[in-house]
């Protein structure tokens, strides 16, 4: 026993050694990594205000925005920057998860913060090599909504409906929890605001707020489908952040769906202000 502990602490030492000689390139590629969600956020509020004013029928999640920019010129030089940026921010979130490099000590919050460094690392890992399938392959096809997709196994799962209402729950609980990190301006930790300025940082609080009350609203739409497909054991309605938008036009006209749009674009702006202020641990 004692021998297993020993070698466990020398393995996890040895780990947090080689993580500390890669700090500087995780470090670039989680800046890197801001600057593609900013990217993927403001375009996704960009496609969702021309649908809003009637000047485009299309909504996206990230995956339809990867798209979007493979049809641009120069579209696979600028998916292998963003599936960097996204890879890179993957592997900054995986290395806070294991080795708590966001300081959130053993309480009972700081696990269950490690382990939404686990889920995002895990949806950027997905995205990025979403985006290098892309650029190498001959025919993008169409996206995949994960949402339903994940839906649709989980309820002909045994016990799966069970599963999709506690994940609609959490889904709910994270979207208020939002909603009172927006209210509240809790949206700037981590940020070095000294160094913006005083100007810069009042902006940056303001796009946060912003931004995060819109990612709230879509966070409850989500959990309210999933909540539903478990009451009727029916994945027909559910579906991801394209769905959800359509479903806010649908049900509430286009000014909700406007004010939610430049809300991911406001989002956008503050992972940009964010790549450049975010205080990144990486070693």
């Amino acid at each position: 026993m004692a021998h297993a502990a020993t070698s466990d602490r020398r393995s996890h030492l040895v780990m947090r050694r080689a993580l500390s000689g890669l700090a500087p390139w995780i470090e670039r590629l989680a800046r890197l990594g801001f600057l593609a969600r900013g990217l993927v956020y403001v375009l996704i509020g960009v496609l969702a205000i021309r649908v809003a004013f009637g000047l485009g029928r299309r909504y996206a999640d990230a995956g339809g925005v990867l798209r979007v920019l493979l049809a641009e010129p120069f579209g696979r030089v600028l998916l292998v920057v963003v599936a960097a940026g996204l890879l890179g921010f993957a592997a900054w979130q995986a290395a806070a998860a294991v080795f708590d490099l966001e300081r959130q000590g053993a309480r009972f919050s700081g696990w269950l913060a490690r382990v939404g460094y686990a889920v995002s690392a895990f949806v950027h890992l997905a995205l990025g090599v979403d985006a290098l399938r892309l650029v190498v392959a001959t025919r993008p096809g169409r996206s995949i909504d994960p949402v339903h997709y994940w839906t649709v196994r989980a309820l002909s799962a045994p016990h799966g409906t069970w599963l999709v209402a506690m994940v609609g729950a959490g889904v709910t609980v994270a979207g208020l929890d939002q909603l009172r990190q927006a209210w509240i301006a809790d949206v700037v930790s981590g940020l070095a605001l000294d160094r913006a300025g005083r100007s810069m940082a009042r902006w940056a609080v303001g796009l946060g707020r912003v931004g995060v009350a819109a990612r709230a609203v879509v966070l409850l739409v989500i959990g309210g489908f999933l909540i539903h497909a478990a009451q009727k054991g029916d994945a027909h309605p559910v579906g991801g952040l394209a769905r959800a938008l359509r479903a806010l036009d649908r049900s509430y006209g286009p000014w909700l769906l406007a004010a939610v749009a430049l809300g991911f674009a406001a989002y956008g702006l503050f992972q940009i202000f964010s790549a450049r202020y975010r205080v990144i641990r990486a070693g």
